[in-house]
C-alpha cells in the first residue's frame, strides 16, 4: 500500500529545502493523488456464466466462495472478471483450493490374496481331516493284504513239514514264533512271522494242535491255526486254516473257532 508523502510546508520538512521548489511540491502532489486513487478502488468483481449461457453478476470474490458452498458454483462453472477474462472456477485456487490425492484403497488382486492365504490352509486342514480316515484304512487294508501273504507262507511251511514228518505238526503250535525253529528252514524268512497290525500283538496258534497228526483232525478247513492276537481296526483278524487258507474274519468269530475242540 502506498503512503502519501507530506506536503510542502508540512513540519517534517524544511522550509529551506522544499520552498520555492515547485517541481517537488508537483511531484508530491502527484503521488498522493495516485494514492488516493488506489485507496478508493472498488474491489474487484465477477461474473458466472448460468446453464443457459447468460452472465450473471457482477459479485465480488465473498460472494463467489459462499455459491462455492452453496452449490451454485461448480468447478467447470465459466467466470469472467472486470477486465473480460474467462476461467473455470476450478482452476482459481480462491475457489477451489487443491484436495490433496486421494488415498488408494487396497488392489482388488491383494484382496484376493488375502482371502487365499486364508482360505486355502483352512481348506487343506478340512480336507485332511476329512481324508485322513480314508488313508488309513486304505493303508490298513494295504497292510492286512500283505499280512495275509505271510500267513500263507507260514501255511504253507507247515503243510512242507508235515510232509517231512509222517503227517505230524510241530512240536509247539502255540505261536506262530514257537513254531519258528520248526518252519524257519521252509521260510528263510523270520520277518514272516512278524504281523503288521498297527496295534501290536503277534500270531497266536492252538496249543492243542502240537505234535498232533494231521489225520486226526476232523474239519482242518475250520481249525484255526494261527491268527492275529489283537484285532486290527474295525474288530477284525487275519486267520491262517489248517488246510492253507487265509481269509479276514471278525475277531470274535476267529476266537469262538479256536475255542472249539479240533478233534
Amino acid at each position: 500500500m502506498l503512503r502519501p508523502l507530506t506536503t510542502p510546508g508540512s513540519p517534517q520538512l524544511k522550509s529551506r529545502s522544499i520552498i520555492g521548489n515547485k517541481e517537488i511540491a508537483g511531484a508530491i502532489l502527484a503521488y498522493n493523488a495516485e494514492v488516493e486513487s488506489e485507496q478508493a478502488a472498488p474491489p474487484q468483481t465477477f461474473s458466472i456464466r448460468g446453464l443457459d449461457g447468460n452472465f450473471y453478476g457482477p459479485v465480488d470474490l465473498n460472494t463467489l466462495r459462499q455459491w462455492v458452498q452453496e452449490g451454485r458454483v461448480q468447478r467447470e462453472t465459466l467466470i469472467r472478471d472486470q477486465a473480460g477474462h474467462e476461467f473455470l472456477a476450478g482452476s482459481w485456487e480462491a475457489l477451489f483450493p487443491p484436495m490433496a490425492p486421494p488415498r488408494r484403497g487396497m488392489p482388488a488382486w491383494a484382496i484376493v490374496l488375502i482371502i487365499l492365504a486364508i482360505l486355502v490352509p483352512v481348506g487343506l486342514l478340512i480336507g485332511a481331516a476329512l481324508l485322513f480316515p480314508v488313508f488309513a484304512q486304505a493303508q490298513n487294508g494295504a497292510q492286512m493284504t500283505r499280512e495275509r501273504g505271510n500267513l500263507k507262507f507260514i501255511g504253507t511251511a507247515v503243510l512242507m513239514y508235515t510232509a517231512d514228518s509222517d503227517d505230524v505238526l510241530p512240536p509247539d503250535m502255540s505261536s506262530a514264533r514257537a513254531a519258528q525253529p520248526y518252519l524257519l528252514p521252509y521260510t528263510k524268512d523270520p520277518a514272516v512271522f512278524q504281523p503288521f497290525n498297527p496295534k501290536g500283538g503277534e500270531f497266536i496258534g492252538n496249543p492243542l494242535l502240537s505234535g498232533k497228526s494231521m489225520s486226526t483232525i476232523n474239519a482242518p478247513a475250520r481249525t484255526p491255526m494261527f491268527y492275529n492276537s489283537i484285532p486290527w481296526p474295525g474288530d477284525v483278524a487275519n486267520v491262517l486254516y489248517l488246510d492253507g487258507t487265509v481269509i479276514k474274519k471278525k475277531f470274535s468269530e476267529v476266537e469262538d473257532e479256536a475255542k472249539q475242540n479240533p478233534f
